[in-house]
């Protein structure tokens, strides 16, 4: 199990807010979180000193930091203001200029139907690599038979993973942009007509653009032991995409299986704002904070 939640605290001021970095889909602390003291003790340092956590509805304080292990320590104060590095998907989410660019980066055609694979890592270095190795033997089972639907697949591995530009270089219809390419998924994001995904919560991001999502959630019961989900793969409100049992899947789909998801629904159950003033919001918090007038404002735009 990876280490990664080691916070790392300036004591200097009476306050600190923290800003996560994805909201949504996950239990935080995660199943095997709660098993590893060290990683628990973290935690609890963690919500000791926490005043406020910035968030994106309220729907994010029924379960971050929400476990038994640390139900005796005083809750922070959540404040769903919405993440200012969303305001750039919806001020630029009608914007073609970021497709183009990509198009002609990828030597693609203008027509083609492009899909942004980003699955999660797996917390255990074993799982991570069966994963890996799975989704590399299912495009070399695909590769052929995307062009007879006009797709055209990036894959953007979890940031943990390794480069595999020469890996993904073989295929001729799926594209490598981790991490270590494109450093900011938002271009991405903007520049793609599907998002694929399973646990991510990239896709909670992605709704504001208000396209479709398909999900792949191949080992979901395995997962959900290991770090545990805050949403319902039965529910069409929290995962509105069609599910998917292998990527070959995605040649049949058509575009009448989206129509049973209303994106718009699920877009208002995990954002409170979809405005693109999230920054202003922060930061409206932020000095109303200095100057001693939190709890007066409303935080509305």
């Amino acid at each position: 199990m990876a280490d990664y939640f080691t916070p790392r605290f300036s004591l200097l001021s009476k306050e600190l807010i923290f800003l996560n970095h994805g909201w949504g889909t996950k239990k935080t602390p995660g199943n095997l979180e709660t098993q590893n003291p060290k990683i628990m003790s973290n935690y609890r340092k963690f919500r000791q000193i926490a005043s406020y956590i910035i968030c994106l509805n309220d729907f994010d304080s029924s379960y971050f930091l929400d476990c038994p292990e640390l139900k005796d320590l005083k809750k922070p104060k959540f404040q769903p203001l919405g993440l200012p590095r969303n305001d750039y998907l919806v001020k630029h989410k009608k914007d073609e200029t970021f497709r183009r660019a990509l198009v002609a980066q990828l030597h693609l055609k203008p027509d083609d139907k492009i899909f942004l694979y980003v699955p999660t890592h797996r917390e255990i270095k074993k799982l991570d690599e069966k994963v890996l190795n799975m989704i590399l033997k299912e495009f070399k089972e695909i590769d052929s038979e995307l062009p007879n639907r006009g797709i055209k697949i990036l894959f953007r591995p979890h940031y943990f993973t390794t480069n595999l530009s020469r890996e993904i270089s073989k295929y001729k219809n799926i594209f490598y942009v981790g991490h270590n390419v494109y450093k900011d998924p938002r271009p991405l994001l903007l520049s793609c007509d599907y998002l694929i995904t399973d646990y991510s919560s990239i896709f909670v991001d992605y709704l504001l653009l208000e396209k479709p999502v398909i999900f792949y959630p191949f080992d979901l019961e395995e997962y959900e032991s290991i770090r545990g989900l805050v949403i319902s793969f039965d529910n069409p409100l929290q995962t509105p995409g069609p599910k998917i049992s292998a990527l070959l899947d995605l040649i049949y789909l058509n575009e009448a299986v989206f129509r049973n998801y209303n994106l718009m629904e699920s877009v208002a159950f995990f954002h409170k704002y979809v405005d693109g003033h999230s920054t202003e919001r922060v930061a409206k918090f932020l000095v109303d904070l200095l100057e001693g007038k939190t709890e007066k404002s409303t935080f509305s735009k």
